[in-house]
């Protein structure tokens, strides 16, 4: 099964690039290069948790939870159709994982970051990466302003607990690296930083919690996958995923 994810993602690797292009831009742009502009914060510090993080969610956009359509012409059980989606989303998070260690590994051995410092930041980065990937299209809000009534509340609580999760990981991180606008603040406050962390652990567990059994059933169901957002592409001009 693991060879047969990889194999796909990399046959959709440029189109889901190329689809996702404006948007990776605009992440980097915002969220990464012009913040460490701003509040001149560290280069390291801000990179080995960052970038991870906004790679993951990359991949969680690029590839969401579901088969692609030859798929559901393969005779495949319903057994075979979660473990593929539990080997894709093992590797998404396994591949931003391998970034993060060895960058945030590669930084304590230098010196830069201390080891207090290094596993608030890894509780950080591994939860974030394992709630964000529970992403599926369908859980965005104008499918359920197309589809009426239907998972109404699921749509509401994901995009605010995204929301959230995005912003605390992003202000934990500024903060993980803020070096003071004269340079000289060298470590962050572990009490603050225990406070972050622990704010979005708890609301990337909720994501879990909430979104298993939903992304289950929709990602190894064709019209939830498919026929549901064709229709509302149809009527809006817009993608869903």
């Amino acid at each position: 099964m693991l060879q047969f994810v990889f194999r796909d993602y990399k046959y959709r690797f440029w189109p889901s690039c190329i689809s996702y292009a404006a948007l990776i831009f605009l992440y980097l742009w915002n969220f990464y290069v012009y913040m460490m502009i701003l509040w001149r914060l560290d280069f390291v510090k801000y990179s080995i948790g960052m970038l991870p993080m906004m790679l993951g969610l990359a991949l969680s956009r690029m590839y969401p939870n579901q088969l692609q359509k030859q798929m559901f012409l393969c005779p495949m059980s319903l057994c075979d159709r979660k473990k593929y989606l539990f080997t894709a989303y093992a590797v998404r998070v396994f591949s931003a994982g391998i970034l993060y260690f060895v960058g945030s590994l590669t930084a304590l051995a230098a010196g830069r970051i201390a080891v207090w410092e290094f596993a608030e930041v890894s509780v950080l980065v591994v939860f974030f990466l394992l709630g964000v990937n529970m992403h599926h299209a369908l859980f965005g809000l104008r499918m359920v302003r197309r589809e009426g009534e239907k998972d109404f509340w699921l749509s509401i609580i994901y995009a605010i607990l995204c929301l959230f999760v995005q912003l605390t990981a992003c202000i934990a991180m500024m903060y993980f690296a803020y070096t003071g606008f004269d340079g000289q603040r060298q470590h962050a406050d572990p009490a603050v930083m225990s406070g972050l962390t622990g704010m979005n652990v708890l609301l990337n567990i909720a994501i879990c919690i909430i979104c298993y059994k939903p992304v289950i059933v929709y990602g190894t169901d064709y019209e939830s996958c498919y026929l549901t957002g064709q229709k509302l592409q149809k009527e809006t001009g817009r993608n869903t995923q």
